[in-house]
């Protein structure tokens, strides 16, 4: 297929989300506005300490439709970039709330992102761990790895599964017994506490392990870390906010947490009600509050949209959805009037004002279209 189609491809496939107001991974770069400074941010948090050392997380907070999802969806980005792993967690009250790691562990494994393993970019766990197994000198590595301490309960499995790929058999199955300790199968048959540790343990293995293998560090995202005001009650509000401490610890590990004011208003009223002198409160869960109060923790906001950006932002929709449909031109069109009437208005949601944007040019764009355009048409 032509480059030009190709690109043209994307384009659409990018406009697609973009009619939901969501702007895809593959768009970032090309359509979001006012994020000059955030990749030096991150640059600088990164390497501020050595890779080995713990840092401490990051809270990108926001409500609805103000651009959270667009924040991280541009730190993956630029992990993507640098090789740096990810994993993305939307949590809630019920099986992936913060204080339950044995159900956290398997999500986080299996939503890893675009890992660089070698020449080979894969997705989750299992195809890690064979992308490194089909190469002499990652294999080496991961050998190496899996004979350290470091390797933990992870150990044994690993190391049948180089076994395996050695002998040539056949090609790992998803269905080798090697796996079920890997990816978490066998931690999520109930709450217990010892459970909760083998999960959290085992995240630092698995931040080990990538860190083996090439990943500069291993970047979580824990989406609407608010919903720990839905927890059963103020004990399960204790064991959130001791996980929250001890996942800012783990060595070679970054944290998002995307939260709205919910996260900051409970945290005040449990304060408000003495949680620090609560028994059930671990020095852990202390620490953390201890630091919020401090205000040792950065809060980030999505860059605000003001009207210069609202019309940066629609120049890039515009080029973008020319070359997805192959038009050179749409002239008919002022983006210019419909970014400044949204500006003016109360809410500014930024999600509405894209969709509007790709809405105008739905509306204009010609239903018949030349012969050489015919190749881009949907």
């Amino acid at each position: 297929m032509p480059e030009s189609q190709s690109s043209g491809m994307r384009a659409r496939q990018s406009i697609r989300r973009l009619r939901q107001g969501v702007v895809p991974q593959s768009a970032i770069k090309s359509v979001l506005v006012g994020y000059e400074g955030v990749g030096d941010s991150f640059l600088q948090h990164i390497g501020s300490e050595s890779s080995k050392r713990g840092k401490k997380p990051i809270f990108v907070r926001g409500e609805f439709g103000t651009g959270k999802s667009n924040y991280i969806s541009y730190i993956r980005q630029l992990c993507e970039e640098r090789k740096i792993a990810t994993s993305t967690v939307q949590l809630n009250a019920n099986n992936r709330s913060l204080s339950q790691f044995q159900y956290l562990y398997p999500e986080l494994v299996m939503n890893l992102q675009r890992v660089t393993i070698g020449k080979q970019m894969v997705n989750g766990i299992q195809d890690v761990i064979r992308a490194a197994l089909n190469e002499e000198s990652l294999r080496k590595r991961l050998l190496s790895f899996a004979s350290s301490p470091s390797c933990g309960e992870l150990r044994v499995p690993i190391l049948n599964l180089a076994v395996w790929a050695e002998s040539q058999l056949a090609p790992i199955s998803s269905q080798h017994p090697s796996w079920k300790k890997i990816t978490g199968a066998d931690i999520t048959f109930n709450t217990a506490l010892y459970l909760r540790e083998k999960g959290l343990s085992r995240i630092k293995i698995i931040a080990q392990l990538l860190r083996e293998l090439g990943s500069e560090r291993l970047v979580l995202f824990f989406d609407e870390a608010e919903t720990i005001d839905q927890l059963f009650n103020i004990c399960s509000r204790c064991n959130a906010y001791a996980a929250l401490e001890r996942l800012s610890r783990l060595d070679g590990v970054i944290c998002y947490f995307a939260i709205t004011r919910r996260f900051e208003n409970i945290i005040h009223r449990d304060l408000d009600k003495g949680i620090l002198s609560r028994r059930s409160l671990s020095m852990e869960g202390q620490a953390f509050l201890k630091r919020w109060i401090d205000g040792q923790f950065k809060i980030v906001e999505p860059p605000e949209i003001d009207l210069v950006r609202a019309v940066e932002l629609s120049r890039k929709v515009r080029t973008l959805y020319e070359m997805g449909y192959g038009i050179s031109t749409l002239p008919q069109v002022d983006l210019t009037s419909l970014a400044r009437e949204w500006s003016g208005g109360a809410a500014r949601n930024p999600r509405v004002l894209i969709r509007q944007l790709v809405d105008q040019l739905d509306s204009a764009r010609p239903l018949v279209l030349q012969e050489a355009e015919m190749a881009f048409a949907v």
